[in-house]
């Protein structure tokens, strides 16, 4: 499902109108909406008492520690992450009732229900090739801040955003522009419903026909 704006869910319910933006608009969301994350499109995450850092510029250390106390995580980002487009959807888990957090309704007051996703993945694909390649889609791993080492990508997210129970596309675009990237499948009003976010609270889910 998707939830958002009530002029964003109906054009995505009438005309199957999708807004694509990039892992850094994630990141620098200067808004103070749940969909933002400062740390989006990070590469790596190294922390930890006994780590040596040493960064350098045109061959000069400008910052060094030993495993004192000064750096305790260290954080990587890569420029080639700034320019993929990402497509958040909510993902239904579990059937049965739908664990609903207070913090979708400042995601938006409409929510788009897809009830048959495989249709809907077909759709995309097929407009998919007008405007980018397909990178991947999946499902989003939450990963404990505390002591998560390693990779994080864009598939990866720190555990205090769990609740969002993403579903998450990206996409390489044709044409860098750094605006929204737009996809239109055409109306999805044959394979989705158009509620209320609120309503989501009292909603319960079982198996469909894809």
């Amino acid at each position: 499902m998707k939830m958002g704006r009530l002029d964003h869910m109906l054009s995505l319910y009438e005309r199957g109108l999708m807004y694509l933006n990039t892992l850094e608009y994630f990141r620098r969301g200067e808004e103070r909406e749940a969909r933002f994350d400062n740390d989006e499109g990070m590469r790596d995450v190294i922390q930890g008492p006994s780590m040596h850092v040493e960064v350098s510029i045109a061959g000069r250390v400008v910052l060094e520690d030993h495993g004192g106390n000064m750096i305790k995580s260290f954080k990587l980002w890569m420029p080639e992450r700034k320019n993929l487009y990402i497509y958040s959807l909510t993902a239904v888990r579990e059937m049965g009732q739908f664990p609903f957090d207070s913090r979708f309704e400042k995601f938006g007051a409409a929510a788009v229900i897809v009830k048959r996703p495989g249709l809907f993945m077909e759709r995309l694909e097929q407009a998919v090739q007008t405007v980018g390649r397909y990178v991947r889609r999946d499902l989003v791993e939450y990963v404990d801040s505390r002591t998560h080492v390693g990779e994080m990508g864009a598939f990866r997210k720190f555990r205090r955003y769990a609740f969002q129970q993403e579903f998450r596309i990206a996409i390489e675009p044709l044409v860098i522009t750094g605006d929204a990237l737009e996809i239109e499948l055409g109306p999805i009003d044959d394979i989705a419903q158009l509620v209320a976010t609120k309503a989501l609270a009292a909603a319960s889910f079982s198996p469909g026909l894809d």
